[in-house]
């Protein structure tokens, strides 16, 4: 078995990463407006999920949507600035989840 010394291991991680100003798109803005049989639902209930990858992700609330009483809804888009880039990770090849899950008065999820 072959190890690599330690300083050897830090140098290649930190040449993987690389000085390039970008945009990270966190969640997108959406607006919308939630019905039923054409009219709104009283007492639905809206929010993001905690953990979208993890194939379950309504089980816990995230952030709280407020709905009017005509059922209408909205989010802003979230963007992140950074200075640095991984070439491990382009940001291609990265994505993220927004998972909006609706409680129905009634039904549930």
């Amino acid at each position: 078995m072959v190890r690599a010394p330690l300083s050897l291991v830090l140098a290649a991680g930190l040449a993987a990463c690389v000085p390039k100003p970008h945009i990270v798109h966190l969640r997108p803005a959406v607006a919308g407006v939630v019905l039923e049989d054409g009219k709104p639902i009283p007492g639905v209930a809206l929010f993001l999920g905690q953990s979208p990858g993890n194939n379950q992700p309504c089980t816990e609330p995230g952030e709280i949507l407020p709905v009017s009483v005509e059922g209408a809804f909205s989010w802003a888009s979230v963007q992140e600035g950074r200075l640095t880039d991984s070439l491990i990770n382009p940001v291609a090849l990265r994505g993220r989840i927004t998972a909006l899950c609706i409680r129905h008065p009634d039904t549930g999820y």
